[in-house]
């Protein structure tokens, strides 16, 4: 997080914000929680090994007060870990009296999960008395290119879609690595996905060449700002491996996005105004 607040991209996304009128709800949002979602927010990382959504754990590196969040759970409750104390709340909008767990490791370090469990295995993580994640293969070997902000990685993808039998790209997918950043005020973005099969590494470059012609069509008809973001976006097979990457100018990537959005929100305005006239039409 502190490395993508000192590129181009963010101080064009703040200007753009500002102009949205959505500072004002960041600092209302800083107000409630004690700290600001992105000045005082240092990195986020979110991670989980195996497909329980609950078992995902946040650790989250932020400048807060701690009795101010605590102050603000639902249903609070305390379980004691060793010198660590553990709170549970009731998770929102839930109609399973669902609980979600965190702790405040250290003074700036908060740790949420939907498992009590996977709590426990991250505070014995940073305590040092497990093993950590990096040291073995899910990470093993990562090092950060400067100016990245980004890292995303998965193993054994396929089993995402061992429930949907109609996904016909990740069930033939073993690794996915993403990384975005920017380098001298441009952005970076790729993806590099392998794919043992080489039938399927084909077909599966079709799919994907398939699906950015068919992208193209639609923003240069809906969308057209972002057709030269499109355009740029290329797509590279080679042995075992799927990768498609851009790159782009920070401000104009920004720039693009946002009249992208604006373009949509007015259209929805427009067909909500379009369906409450033809309902008084009708009424009428």
């Amino acid at each position: 997080m502190d490395t993508f607040k000192s590129t181009t991209m963010s101080a064009f996304l703040r200007q753009k914000s500002a102009e949205a009128g959505l500072e004002e709800k960041m600092e209302q949002f800083k107000k409630m929680f004690s700290f600001h979602p992105i000045d005082d927010v240092h990195g986020v990382s979110i991670y989980g090994f195996d497909n329980e959504q609950d078992h995902a754990v946040a650790l989250i590196h932020a400048e807060f007060n701690a009795n101010k969040l605590i102050s603000l759970l639902t249903q609070p409750e305390m379980v004691t870990y060793g010198p660590h104390t553990i709170y549970s709340w009731k998770a929102q909008n839930s109609k399973k009296n669902k609980r979600e767990y965190g702790t405040i490791w250290g003074y700036n370090l908060i740790i949420m999960s939907g498992s009590l469990e996977s709590v426990q295995q991250a505070i014995d993580v940073l305590d040092g008395t497990t093993e950590n994640a990096a040291t073995g293969s899910y990470l093993s070997g990562f090092i950060a290119e400067p100016g990245q902000f980004l890292y995303v990685r998965a193993d054994q993808v396929y089993e995402i879609a061992k429930n949907d039998p109609d996904d016909i790209m990740m069930k033939h997918m073993e690794q996915l690595l993403m990384t975005a950043g920017e380098v001298n005020g441009r952005f970076q973005c790729r993806v590099d996905v392998g794919i043992p099969s080489q039938d399927k590494l084909v077909e599966i470059e079709q799919i994907c060449r398939g699906l950015l012609a068919y992208g193209l069509l639609d923003v240069k008809q809906n969308n057209p700002e972002l057709s030269p973001i499109l355009q740029a976006i290329q797509i590279q097979p080679s042995a075992g491996l799927m990768s498609v990457w851009m790159e782009y100018k920070s401000s104009d990537f920004v720039d693009a996005l946002s009249k992208a959005a604006k373009r949509m929100t007015a259209k929805e305005k427009a067909t909500a105004v379009s369906g409450t006239d033809k309902a008084v039409s009708n009424r009428n």
